[in-house]
């Protein structure tokens, strides 16, 4: 199955669980949603995304993280085991502000210590060189970090990258509330208010499991 190249595109009416128990939901309206099946598959959906706004006039700043770089960076700080309620938490950092981020991972179980070191990656900018540079030193070493920085060099050096007519940037801050992405996450924001996100996607490691029943890939 390493050779399979799948797509998985749709466009429909979106509504996002808020409580489970309660079966609550709030209504997205229209929302393009897809998942990445292999590495040629995922350049070629941001392409395909890039060109979509250059020709609607639309400037944007394409996103780009990867998941195992925050789970790289709960080893790094000593949390490995607290790696999904980072990441879920990092998801709201733009929507309660770093404070209050903060004292949420302290609520969660991480001590002032590794939350300070986390602030500290997460306060990342400057060129994509200069995060790499910091991101390998921080990460580095640990497991999941390694494999989340050959991913993301991967991504960036790809040819069709350069001809990409809309900025595209690493932001570390980038996560989730998807839970069956593993890899690669990226939204697409409104250059003028990044605040506005117009599309996003990820690498999703459960397409095989839900479509062929099976844990190969």
């Amino acid at each position: 199955m390493n050779n399979i190249t799948l797509k998985k595109n749709i466009i429909l009416n979106v509504f996002q669980k808020n409580n489970f128990k309660q079966l609550k939901f709030t209504n997205f309206e229209n929302e393009l949603n897809f998942k990445i099946i292999s590495f040629e598959n995922e350049i070629e959906l941001l392409q395909i995304i890039d060109e979509i706004f250059f020709k609607h006039n639309l400037k944007v700043i394409i996103k780009i993280n990867n998941l195992k770089l925050l789970s790289g960076i709960a080893e790094r700080i000593g949390f490995p085991e607290l790696n999904k309620e980072l990441i879920s938490t990092l998801y709201k950092l733009n929507k309660i502000g770093l404070d209050n981020f903060k004292e949420e991972l302290m609520r969660i179980g991480f001590s002032e210590d590794s939350v300070n070191l986390t602030e500290t990656i997460l306060n990342l900018n400057g060129t994509y060189n200069n995060q790499m540079q910091c991101i390998e030193k921080f990460i580095g070493e640990t497991d999941s970090g390694i494999d989340g920085i050959v991913e993301i060099e991967k991504l960036f050096s790809f040819p069709k990258i350069k001809q990409f007519k809309n900025k595209i940037q690493l932001d570390i801050t980038l996560s989730t509330n998807e839970n069956s992405f593993s890899g690669t996450i990226f939204k697409i924001a409104l250059k003028e208010n990044q605040n506005i996100t117009l599309c996003k996607g990820g690498t999703s490691k459960d397409f095989f499991k839900i479509y062929f029943k099976t844990n190969e890939v």
